[in-house]
């Protein structure tokens, strides 16, 4: 990446992207990125630009963990999807296949097509509007949504944690060809200290026993995100993640069990929801105790995107059948 910043003209409005247009922008810059090591480079770049030359009173940690997750989600999807064409299937065979080698298989395949991705910046005082755009065919943007959100598209989709920046209040947009993605991070969630999933109105099922374990599972995971953003040492990282995994099973058999004994039609269906989750809390546990892994933010934010779309929609469908019980 050159060391020169392009000073354009803002390039969000020729994506008819109306909601997240520019409004009295301090600088609006395009940065062409070539190769995945640039990524740190331009954190550090975009830093500069935030607390030495505008002087933007944000919390430093909260402003990289952004900075790192949208550019470590968008840049690698916009590769491999956009400008490498390789679908979901084929990335997972060429995981399976080239390992730890991988990443740098990516490299070299996106050299030889010389595109690179423009990873544009438009930072006013209220809000850091970073963007990724690539030149491929894109994708349908409604895989992305929280209406769509599945087991087995979370199972399939990469960028899960752009999904996980979407739970902490940030507004992602992308223009209709799939291809040019927008992150919008406002100067109120850069100001709070910490990061937080919020239990909003969405997640209450009209059962307090079950509001009150759901709402307990949010601060779980919330502590897992400050591991994140903090860099927590590992024995508090994996202390986290032991409670996390011993509730789960706790809030999950309380909730079959009432299951059972009103004979809520559903139940089967639910148990096998409740089971796979437990089995994907299960292989974080073992990544991290076992295997000695950190934290990823694809599996934190596939397993935040998972609970929120299970309660929302899943838990919900029970509120009137125990309601009509008697039950709340």
């Amino acid at each position: 990446m050159g060391s020169d910043l392009e000073l354009v003209e803002c390039m969000h409005r020729e994506e008819g992207l109306r909601e997240l247009n520019c409004s009295n922008c301090k600088y609006c810059l395009s940065f062409p990125i070539k190769a995945f090591s640039e990524i740190d480079t331009l954190v550090s770049k975009i830093k500069d630009l935030i607390y030495n030359q505008i002087n933007l009173a944000w919390d430093a940690s909260k402003v990289s963990f952004f900075l790192k997750v949208v550019l470590n989600e968008a840049i690698p999807n916009a590769v491999e999807h956009g400008i490498l064409g390789i679908d979901s299937a084929q990335k997972k065979a060429l995981h399976q296949e080239l390992s730890a080698d991988y990443p740098a298989h990516i490299q070299k395949r996106w050299s030889e097509k010389n595109k690179p991705v423009v990873v544009s910046l438009c930072l006013s005082p209220k809000r850091i509007l970073l963007g990724c755009h690539d030149s491929g065919e894109g994708f349908d943007p409604e895989l992305y949504t929280m209406s769509s959100v599945n087991k087995n598209s979370l199972l399939k989709l990469s960028g899960r944690g752009l999904m996980l920046l979407d739970s902490l209040g940030v507004n992602l947009q992308w223009n209709a060809k799939g291809n040019s993605v927008l992150c919008s991070i406002s100067d109120k969630t850069l100001r709070e200290r910490k990061l937080q999933l919020h239990f909003d109105k969405i997640f209450h099922v009209g059962v307090e026993e079950f509001d009150a374990q759901h709402q307990k599972l949010f601060g779980f995971f919330n502590l897992l995100l400050n591991n994140l953003q903090e860099s927590s040492d590992d024995d508090t990282l994996l202390a986290t993640i032991v409670e996390l995994t011993n509730y789960v099973h706790l809030h999950l058999s309380a909730e079959e069990k009432k299951m059972r004994e009103y004979n809520y039609p559903g139940y089967d269906k639910h148990k096998n929801e409740h089971e796979y989750f437990s089995l994907q809390v299960l292989s974080l546990h073992d990544k991290v105790q076992k295997k000695g892994e950190a934290l990823d933010i694809e599996v934190l934010g596939f397993l935040v995107g998972w609970l929120k779309n299970h309660i929302a929609k899943t838990d919900r469908g029970y509120t009137a059948f125990f309601r009509e019980r008697g039950v709340s």
